[in-house]
């Protein structure tokens, strides 16, 4: 039986306690919360190393500051990004913590590129 995010039991599982269901890899609503989490924070820092590294280059049509504020506010995300992940409870399969870690660092990207994708179309 598939479990649902509500607070009645709907599984046997559902009655243990929190430390029994960690151990047999049933952690509920938020399985790959924490691996997203981690991935998206290491890409908003490397985020971050760019854009520092673009203020430094000076060779795009952007002044130097905006690069500064920019890794400033996204630094920011990041912190706060982390700390989150670091509160969520940890999955008990390693492969799909894995699995979250990618899909929150290609999160971004992905998103970006469905968004690039409607455009084009819509202006085609």
């Amino acid at each position: 039986m598939r479990h649902h995010c509500n607070n009645r039991p709907r599984h046997r599982l559902d009655v243990l306690p929190q430390k029994t269901k960690i151990l047999t890899g049933h952690s509920g609503c938020n399985a790959m919360k924490r691996g997203f989490l981690f991935g998206l924070s290491w890409f908003l820092f490397a985020s971050v190393l760019m854009f520092f590294s673009e203020a430094l280059k000076g060779a795009t049509p952007a002044p130097w500051w905006v690069w500064i504020i920019a890794a400033l506010i996204v630094g920011a995300i990041g912190i706060k990004v982390i700390r989150r992940a670091k509160q969520a409870p940890p999955h008990a399969s390693r492969l799909q913590a894995v699995m979250g870690w990618l899909a929150g660092f290609c999160s971004i990207n992905v998103a970006v590129l469905v968004l690039a994708a409607g455009i084009a179309i819509y202006l085609h």
